[in-house]
């Protein structure tokens, strides 16, 4: 017996893809792993059946719905971890594409930390299952440094020493004020001090403007510690920046005062340095520095000036209050003598110094 179509056989039948489930509906794209904060970033959510079956222009219909939730909340303050200021809990935008026949999802967080992101169909009135996959779990980085939203504190912007180490620190944060608990900035962080004004200057000193660098050492959570070194006293201009950009209130106004007397950087200058006369009273002035070679302002330091020779003679030593000593002397006899002269033991430039002295 050889069996035989019927009238009409074969016949074409179509077989539709079932109602979308959530069993074979998936995502896909690099918005299920993250971003970086105020930076959009996209998935496709791909419809399908129970079975895995493709819904196609089917699934025009469905509605799904994308939630984020910031996971990183300190407990004691109930502040997001990364100090941002920013949503914790945003929808994702699902826009449906009747080309590729998938949902477009975009999102663009503020605050940066890690986020639960729930992907959702609804199944019914008012209910919603997760697809496959849901919820991930995406990290949200920082975005790069800002110097609008960065702060800068501490004595190093403020006053200190010459020949100090002037320190101070910066909390680094992106635009959303997110701290930046990464280290590595795509631009670095420049310090640099400009040499505004000059604190009084003898003689022997001449005034040129000075430029002194720092560095900024990331810690961590987004701190930094920054030191700069002026050897030079007066008014500093410091500039603290990234990528060209001012941090904080920078430039600031830093004064930077003079250091302790010191006999290695000081002079001295007068006629009583080079020559005298028996039973006469002669003269020098000290200008009293500090060891960078600062002048002193004010009175300080202790000079001594003893001449050795033929006859032995202690000097007067009188502070004038500006930093100058005036140094006098009598050589009782003639001939040739050493003139050691100090300030606070140590010798100044020079010393010992050989005035000789004539004959009355």
């Amino acid at each position: 017996h050889v069996p035989r179509h019927v009238q009409g056989s074969p016949y074409l039948y179509q077989v539709v893809s079932a109602t979308t489930n959530t069993l074979g509906t998936y995502a896909s794209g690099p918005g299920l792993l993250g971003t970086t904060a105020g930076v959009p970033t996209t998935f496709d959510i791909h419809p399908r059946d129970e079975y895995k079956n493709e819904r196609l222009a089917l699934a025009a219909n469905d509605v799904f719905t994308v939630h984020m939730k910031l996971q990183d909340i300190d407990e004691d303050t109930e502040r997001p971890i990364s100090d941002g200021f920013g949503s914790e809990f945003f929808e994702g935008k699902v826009v449906w594409n009747p080309d590729t026949y998938l949902f477009n999802v975009e999102y663009q967080p503020e605050l940066s930390g890690t986020y639960q992101l729930e992907v959702r169909l609804r199944t019914g009135v008012a209910t919603f299952r997760d697809i496959v996959g849901s919820p991930f779990r995406v990290e949200i980085a920082p975005n790069k440094l800002s110097g609008i939203t960065s702060d800068i504190w501490g004595q190093g912007v403020i006053s200190g020493t010459a020949g100090e180490t002037f320190e101070f620190n910066i909390r680094g944060r992106d635009l959303h004020y997110n701290l930046r608990m990464i280290g590595g900035e795509p631009d670095p962080i420049r310090v640099q001090a400009l040499q505004m004004t000059w604190q009084h200057r003898d003689i022997f000193h001449t005034a040129s403007m000075q430029g002194s660098p720092g560095t900024a050492l990331w810690v961590s959570d987004g701190d930094y510690i920054a030191r700069w070194w002026p050897t030079h006293a007066g008014t500093h201009q410091l500039s603290v920046t990234i990528g060209g950009n001012h941090i904080d209130e920078s430039p600031y106004t830093v004064q930077v005062d003079i250091a302790e007397p010191y006999g290695g950087t000081s002079v001295a200058d007068g006629p009583g340095l080079h020559d005298s006369i028996s039973n006469e009273l002669v003269s020098f002035t000290v200008y009293i520095r500090d060891p960078y070679g600062n002048p002193r302002e004010t009175a300080g330091g202790a000079v001594t000036a003893v001449l050795s020779g033929p006859a032995g003679v202690t000097g007067f030593a009188a502070h004038n209050g500006d930093g100058t000593v005036l140094v006098s002397y009598t050589p009782t006899k003639s001939g040739v003598y050493d003139l050691d002269v100090a300030v606070d033991g140590g010798p100044i430039i020079g010393s010992p110094l050989p005035p000789p002295c004539g004959p009355g």
